[in-house]
């Protein structure tokens, strides 16, 4: 099995949220978060590889990526989402910090 890159589950997992809710970052939260808790309900770590009907059979290939490499890329990208939401409350917060002179006062003798 080759290696799984959690980056580019990440990255996969926040783009589907984006195509399902773009521009609404609060929804692309709820639904990651609902990914994550899907995930985190399977504790046993078995992962189901082939079933047998009567008169039929069906098996089927994963992704190489195990159910707890999936948590973990949901989780991170809960995460990515979280911060920028927090960083865009921040900016949005913030005030410029100058100066204001009065008519007459010369910068360089209020400052000097």
């Amino acid at each position: 099995m080759a290696a799984v890159n959690i980056a580019d589950l990440t990255s996969d997992y926040r783009f589907h949220a984006r195509i399902l809710h773009a521009g609404d970052e609060a929804a692309q939260l709820k639904w990651l978060t609902d990914q994550y808790l899907v995930l985190a309900e399977d504790r046993s770590g078995a992962e189901i590889t082939a079933r047998a009907f009567e008169g039929s059979s069906h098996s089927a290939q994963f992704r190489d990526s195990s159910p707890e490499q999936r948590r973990q890329a949901v989780q991170a990208a809960i995460e990515d989402l979280e911060t920028e939401i927090d960083g865009q409350v921040a900016k949005s917060l913030s005030r410029p910090f100058g100066f204001r002179f009065t008519p007459g006062y010369e910068p360089a003798a209020v400052l000097g």
